[in-house]
């Protein structure tokens, strides 16, 4: 009686093991190869992604290294400048400014 009874507990809980037909099959099949076009189309798009972000970063590196050598270049140049604007300083003094402190002389 045990052995019967097994038997009719197996068979209610059981899922049934019937094979698919010829249209779920088609259905699995497109779910699949879509699933696995969404995956692909997906990676490619982070590799495609992924290889902009780089090259983006190597430009911009680029630009910051060409900022540095202007500020470089910028810094050489203000400071001789600053070294002519001292000695045009010099010559007006040692040779416009009067020697004495008296005023200039009043014109007629």
């Amino acid at each position: 009686m045990t052995g019967a009874r097994r038997g009719e507990f197996a068979g209610r809980n059981a899922p049934s093991r019937e094979p698919l037909t010829r249209t779920e099959r088609l259905l699995v099949t497109m779910f699949v190869t879509m699933f696995a076009t969404m995956l692909g189309a997906g990676a490619l798009g982070f590799t495609a992604i992924s290889s902009q972000l780089l090259d983006m970063q190597k430009q911009i590196g680029g630009v910051q290294a060409e900022i540095g050598n202007l500020r470089t270049e910028m810094h050489k140049e203000i400071g001789d400048l600053s070294n002519r604007i001292t000695r045009v300083e010099t010559l007006i003094q040692a040779h416009l400014v009067p020697r004495s402190g008296a005023p200039p002389a009043a014109g007629p």
